[in-house]
């Protein structure tokens, strides 16, 4: 199982320092089609995009999450982007019912 990312310049070329395949793509028909790509691969794992492109792709995304369990699609901000602070035992407890 493998990961693949698609996102801007600094997020692919973080990843592939990292030796992971990532592409650096913009939201438009390559896009489409690379996610396409990823999701009917049986060795991708996850699917990790930015930002901007999860936005993009929000309806391949959802058609992805009830088609199958794998691959996972995550979402990363896009560099400049505010970061939303996560309260994981708050996350705990909505998704899982346990209180931390």
């Amino acid at each position: 199982m493998r990961i693949a990312v698609m996102g801007g310049r600094e997020l692919a070329y973080g990843f592939k320092l990292a030796g992971v395949d990532a592409r650096e793509v913009e939201p438009g028909l390559e896009a489409d089609q690379l996610f396409d790509e990823y999701a009917n691969d049986k060795d991708v794992a996850i699917i990790i995009l930015s930002k901007r492109l999860f936005d993009h792709l929000r309806s391949k995304v959802a058609v992805l999450r009830q088609r199958a369990p794998l691959p996972a699609v995550l979402s990363l901000p896009d560099r400049g982007d505010p970061v939303t602070p996560v309260n994981t035992a708050q996350l705990l407890e909505e998704f899982l019912g346990l209180k931390v």
